[in-house]
């Protein structure tokens, strides 16, 4: 019964704001609602519980839909200040950029990230012969201990991984950019995906398929909202493009999983990492909060939930150029969310928590509404912001928005290093090519 009044419950609310953000984004691909159908479609999937994992509490329950409201309250702010005309002091403003040519540094950045990434598959070929290892092993040995030495290749990876992996969104997102001008130049988007591919692979990892499916979605929602501006054929040729990518992605998945799991029932397969990794996250942030595992990360400060810009300013600037003994957050939270949580009996999850637990760091229950009010109001502002000129820097934002609406049900993406080190790529060649009006 209980679950049948939650299932009722989930798509009222669904229903309801999809008439309500509709009016207030005049669209139904904003991502504000795209977050909210995917968040109540993986809830009710949590709360069926097909896999039996331990009863998702009634305070975790509340949290999961209260930060939606707080989500949707955040956005009918805005709308309310533009209506009265407030909304001009805080509009997202830049230069909207003529194209060019693709700058010779671009190419370069893609031939480096290219010959690392093909170095590092290499590297992770010898390592499995050498010692014999399968594709679940591979990944045992980066994430949790050398077949050498006690001590995860992860960890030393790990600023390699941020790197080439964040300039490869960057010059992706680049790419993007310049096909939504008009310039459907495929090479460079083609040459960016290469290194994301090979590192993924060499991990022997399904996320950068992933990741490239959700940008590509992405990108594909920005045009449906702007269909009016822009050519069909832009948004023909996009959408035959996402076909053809599906059609290389979606089976490179399908490898992937075979390969980790030894499955031949491909789609038991399929369906046990939907469900683990789409439901997973909810049982984990409540086991977080139900069991005190919470209580164990002591943050060094305040900002955890934007974890990613933290790690580049304390790690990669304070730490590592400038030499300054700061600890950054992800140093002091990663121990205890890699570990995990017991979600079921003798079942652990450590992969994901939702968009709710950084900012539950921040500011308990409290500091959850706070960030979600802040991302339904910063939604429509940057969402406007790139109607009103459709800047390179605009149009990243906008993308990253759709990103962590995808991504909400398992993380913030603003914990994301290499999603944050592409949006700082974007906003200093933004500066850099400002004065010369292009990009």
């Amino acid at each position: 019964m209980t679950i049948i009044v939650l299932f009722v419950l989930n798509i009222s609310i669904i229903g309801v704001s999809f008439f309500l953000l509709k009016s207030i984004f005049k669209t139904p691909y904003n991502p504000i609602f795209i977050l909210i159908l995917l968040w109540f479609v993986n809830l009710s999937l949590a709360e069926l519980n097909p896999n039996g994992y331990y009863d998702l509490s009634f305070n975790s329950l509340k949290i999961f839909y209260f930060s939606i409201f707080f989500l949707l309250m955040g956005s009918l702010s805005y709308y309310i200040m533009k209506k009265k005309n407030m909304s001009a002091q805080v509009m997202v403003s830049c230069q909207k950029n003529k194209i060019s040519k693709v700058s010779p540094f671009i190419y370069f950045i893609v031939f480096i990230l290219i010959t690392v990434s093909f170095l590092f598959i290499v590297f992770a070929m010898k390592l499995m012969l050498t010692y014999g290892l399968s594709m679940q092993s591979l990944r045992n040995v980066m994430f949790f201990s050398n077949v050498v030495e006690d001590n995860p290749l992860f960890s030393r990876l790990i600023p390699f991984m941020w790197t080439v992996k964040g300039l490869s969104y960057f010059v992706f997102f680049y790419g993007l950019y310049r096909f939504y001008m008009g310039i459907q130049d495929k090479t460079i988007l083609v040459l960016s995906s290469v290194p994301l591919i090979l590192l993924t692979v060499g991990m022997g990892g399904r996320k950068g398929f992933v990741d490239l499916i959700y940008i590509l979605i992405s990108f594909l929602l920005i045009l449906l909202v702007q269909k009016k501006k822009i050519s069909n054929n832009i948004l023909l040729k996009a959408k035959k493009m996402f076909k053809f990518v599906i059609l290389f992605l979606f089976p490179a998945i399908v490898i992937m999983t075979f390969m980790r799991t030894g499955n031949s029932d491909i789609f038991s397969s399929l369906y046990n990492v939907y469900i683990a990794y789409y439901t997973g996250p909810f049982f984990a942030f409540d086991q977080m909060l139900c069991t005190g595992t919470v209580n164990e990360i002591v943050l060094p400060h305040l900002g955890a939930s934007l974890m990613g810009f933290d790690t580049i300013i304390v790690s990669a600037l304070l730490r590592f150029i400038l030499g300054f003994d700061f600890l950054s957050i992800l140093s002091q939270t990663s121990y205890v969310m890699h570990h995990g949580v017991e979600i079921g009996v003798d079942k652990m999850f450590n992969a994901h928590y939702t968009y709710l637990f950084t900012s539950y760091l921040d500011g308990g229950v409290l500091g959850i509404y706070i960030f979600s009010y802040v991302i339904g109001f910063l939604s429509l502002l940057i969402f406007n912001s790139f109607k009103n000129n459709e800047s390179f820097l605009n149009f990243s934002l906008l993308l990253i928005f759709y990103l962590f609406a995808l991504n909400a049900g398992k993380l913030s993406i603003f914990e994301s290093v290499d999603f944050m080190m592409a949006l700082v790529a974007v906003i200093f060649y933004q500066i850099i090519y400002l004065k010369k009006g292009k990009i």
